[in-house]
């Protein structure tokens, strides 16, 4: 199940917490997918993903996520080192003066989605989208909107060579010229083309165009007319940039291409991934930068061989993690992969399967940072006492899915399966026997201590023990729909969430419950502490 964190339950008013921002740890950047990139001086790089931003260093190496908006990103554009503009969604540019380590959002107008961006270095610059065509001449921390014919078509790409020159394309089989900044506008309709996705212009002459049907034109005289140059059946062509008169890559749908002889003949380059290739960005002759669905790609051979930025070792999702020792995680998939950080989380490894078979993971616990328990949708049960070299593999011998697995210490541990019942070991998981039976899965267990346990799950249902999980006893309350966790704030005041963005409280040791009201109806999955005052909660969307 994908999670996010939704909202911050604030427990009490008083104090304001200052806290780290997030950062995630796998995949680095991020697993969206990649829009656009811009290579800047200094071996950086910049690249929009999802509703964030992401600046790499070292040409990619490191990476720090500088923009967290709610607005999905879909173009770039730089002026110089420090000067930069981004298209989102919902009508806004986000404007950045020192090389995109800060950004400013702008709202323009309505709600229309802003497509496409092209910021010149004298600070004029052009905004493309649904309603029209914006400018501005401060480096995009104001904008206005150009009155012109055109205003009336989706577009998609804008292109400005200079002040005077600037193109644009859309929803339409039409590229739009001008010469005067605007002022007039010339089109040209192509037979042949669909919705023309991007266009650049090397000069005032020679200038290309790309569509969603896989058809790429070039023009040597200004736009008037235009020569079929590539085609490939619904190969859609997303992105255009040349490095010199003679020498550029057009990106596109599982292909990138590349010319040697300004753009009058285009070759496929081979390529290590099948991706859809959104955006592609030159650092010189010889780095280029290409972004797209499975990451930021890299070559410093001009196109020739070509590495994937994004710092993957599985593309699955993933379900549990636990720490072993300080510095050491492991993070369980549901798809039967296991992946090891050694160093927090900066980079990872693929482990080898524990042995033959398949093992869709659902829980995880650590015991004193030395031992790690899991549990497997399967009913088996995995432990490993050496960070995951090796792995003993408990069957406990029943026939149900496992659910949630904790341990007090290494021998005394619980385990919640599909068949309603929690069963207990006092070996280590060697053998198991069941404290509870019933009819609902138990979806978490939590204890305080050694005597003082909960348990959660279907139809609302809350259990209890005071001796150490020997027995549960079912607690009334006032919630008929799925838990999904609980969490001890202390000894007396527990929490519990679960559907419909419900959360319940208790004030004495779980013994009575009442609802603590929201505003939201997502399905609530997870709760952790931060401090006596704020919790985190994930929801399921």
């Amino acid at each position: 199940m994908k999670t996010r964190i939704i909202f911050i339950l604030m427990l009490a008013l008083a104090g304001v917490h200052t806290q780290g921002q997030w950062q995630q740890l796998h995949p680095r950047p991020t697993g969206m997918s990649y829009l656009t990139v811009c290579a800047l001086e200094g071996n950086k790089i910049i690249t929009g993903a999802g509703p964030g931003i992401y600046l790499g260093e070292m040409h990619g190496s490191v990476w720090s996520k500088t923009l967290n908006t709610s607005y999905e990103i879909f173009d770039m554009s730089f002026a110089n080192s420090l000067n930069g503009i981004a298209a989102a969604a919902e009508s806004r540019v986000f404007y950045t003066s020192d090389g995109g380590a800060q950004w400013t959002e702008v709202f323009l107008n309505g709600y229309a989605d802003i497509k496409g961006v092209s910021l010149l270095p004298s600070g004029v610059g052009f905004a493309v989208g649904e309603n029209g065509i914006y400018k501005t001449t401060d480096f995009g921390q104001n904008w206005a909107i150009m009155e012109t014919s055109i205003s009336e078509y989706e577009l998609y790409s804008v292109f400005a060579l200079d002040e005077d020159h600037i193109s644009v394309v859309g929803d339409q089989d039409v590229v739009f010229l001008t010469d005067d900044g605007g002022a007039n506008w010339n089109s040209y309709t192509f037979s042949q083309m669909n919705r023309i996705s991007c266009v650049y212009f090397i000069d005032e002459d020679i200038g290309f165009v790309g569509d969603d049907k896989g058809y790429l034109m070039r023009t040597n005289n200004g736009g008037e007319s235009w020569e079929e140059v590539f085609y490939e059946v619904w190969n859609s062509i997303y992105s255009i940039r040349f490095v010199t008169p003679e020498t550029g890559i057009a990106t596109s749908t599982d292909q990138i291409l590349k010319t040697t002889d300004g753009g009058q003949s285009w070759n496929v380059i081979s390529f290590p991934e099948s991706d859809s290739f959104y955006s592609v960005a030159w650092a010189g002759e010889n780095t280029v930068y290409i972004a797209g669905t499975m990451g930021v790609f890299r070559s410093f051979d001009a196109g020739l061989n070509w590495e994937n930025l994004n710092q993957s070792t599985t593309r699955n999702g993933f379900a549990t993690a636990a720490y072993y020792g300080e510095n050491t995680i492991l993070a369980f998939s549901n798809a039967s992969s296991i992946i090891r950080s050694e160093d927090n989380g900066y980079s990872w490894e693929e482990l080898p399967p524990p042995s033959t078979g398949y093992y869709p993971y659902r829980n995880a616990c650590e015991v004193n940072n030395e031992e790690i328990f899991v549990i497997t949708l399967s009913g088996k049960i995995l432990k490993t006492i050496d960070g995951g070299d090796s792995w003993e593999i408990i069957d406990p011998g029943i026939v149900a899915q496992g659910i949630d697995i904790i341990f007090q210490d290494s021998q005394t541990g619980f385990i919640s399966l599909a068949d309603g019942n929690i069963y207990r070991t006092t070996d280590g998981g060697q053998n198991w026997s069941s404290v509870y039976t019933g009819t609902y899965n138990i979806m978490k267990i939590r204890f305080f201590d050694s005597q003082l346990g909960m348990a959660v799950g279907d139809a609302g249902i809350i259990l209890r023990t005071t001796n150490g999980g020997l027995s549960w006893v079912e607690i009334a309350n006032p919630n008929t729909n799925l838990y999904n966790d609980l969490v001890f704030l202390n000894q007396d005041t527990i929490f519990a969430i679960g559907k419909w963005g419900r959360i319940y409280r208790s004030t004495d040791s779980g013994l009575n419950w009442l609802q603590i009201p929201t505003g939201n109806n997502n399905e609530l999955v997870s709760i952790v502490f931060f401090d006596q005052n704020t919790a985190y909660i994930t929801t399921s969307v």
